[in-house]
């Protein structure tokens, strides 16, 4: 639906499906906010979001994988951040996340990083540097919260080309024992006062 309340995890998911089993294709995301939990890439599949069109990830714990989802998953219970991902591309070839506009209408990734956080700073944290300014996280201690928002696991032929990646609840871009990647014009907006909210992190890659 689009309209930033409705769940769209099965329209999305089907869209790239239906491309993958016709062969390969481009799966256009709107104008719009549209809510799903995890959304699985497939091969030979571009996820393109127009100019105003925003993935704006769930803040339910059932919306996400799980963390054993695949054996090379992984997650920090000290760090506290579980092995859910709003996208990812797992043993995935020849894919694609694109986006068209500029400023505030770039096409737009967003974790919805702040609704896992409190917004007071964590002073009794386990980590120090946490007690310096980072927020205190998270909310639900039983589940923690997503880890990375973007993230690719054994795969080859990667491409990410002007989308906004914004408010990731952790690392924003995980790239994992994976080759051919090329990364151009991708915007990075995250709260520094976040724990782990790194940009990019490029691993055995």
């Amino acid at each position: 639906k689009g309209d930033g309340v409705a769940k769209d995890t099965a329209a999305v998911q089907a869209a790239i499906d239906a491309a993958a089993k016709a062969g390969g294709g481009r799966v256009v995301i709107p104008r719009g906010v549209f809510v799903p939990g995890t959304v699985w890439l497939r091969s030979h599949v571009e996820l393109h979001l127009a100019a105003g069109a925003v993935l704006k990830g769930s803040t339910r714990k059932e919306d996400y994988n799980a963390n054993d989802a695949f054996p090379e998953n992984f997650w920090s219970k000290g760090e506290q951040w579980s092995g859910g991902h709003l996208v990812c591309g797992y043993k995935v070839e020849d894919v694609a996340i694109t986006a068209d506009g500029e400023g505030a209408e770039r096409g737009t990734i967003d974790g919805s990083g702040p609704a896992f956080f409190s917004p007071y700073p964590d002073v009794d944290s386990y980590f120090p540097s946490y007690k310096y300014g980072c927020k205190e996280h998270p909310l639900d201690r039983t589940w923690f919260r997503p880890g990375p928002m973007v993230a690719f696991f054994l795969s080859k032929g990667i491409r990410l080309e002007g989308v906004r990646l914004a408010f990731t609840p952790c690392w924003t871009l995980h790239i994992r024992c994976s080759s051919d990647v090329t990364i151009r014009r991708v915007d990075v907006a995250a709260d520094r006062t976040v724990g782990n909210s790194d940009g990019f992190s490029i691993d055995c890659t």
